[in-house]
């Protein structure tokens, strides 16, 4: 019982000390055009941030070295409106952390579905 208990307390700790579990906060949702925060906690960085699309999460946009220490990104939003996209952060362990699909919603700006990037068919 004593060493069970002890085992809890010690896991507590390394959570508390890391920083928590590696995961990142889901957005609200994401406007095409319109920039969106991407938060998270936990992980060491650097981190590699990839914007993916569809359920086969194929990779859109990738954003490598993002500082170690940072805990949010402000992404630009530069995909097509009716884009399903997902998100995954890797630190520089390795470890991974996902969101689910979102359905990125028409933005306002006209003549340029694309914000002035040029991106692949999706």
């Amino acid at each position: 019982m004593f060493s069970r208990a002890l085992t809890v307390v010690i896991g507590l700790a390394v959570c508390t000390l890391a920083g928590g579990p590696f995961a990142i906060n889901e957005p609200d949702g994401f406007t095409q055009c319109v920039p969106t925060l991407i938060t998270w906690s936990g992980g060491e960085g650097p981190f590699i941030l990839v914007i993916q699309s569809g359920g086969n999460r194929e990779p859109v946009e990738e954003f490598p070295n993002i500082p170690a220490g940072s805990t949010d990104f402000l992404w630009q939003t530069n995909v097509l409106s009716r884009t399903l996209v997902s998100l995954e952060l890797v630190d520089s362990t390795g470890e991974v952390a996902e969101t689910g699909l979102f359905l990125v919603q028409p933005g306002t700006t006209r003549g340029s579905d694309t914000c002035g990037m040029d991106l692949w068919n999706i």
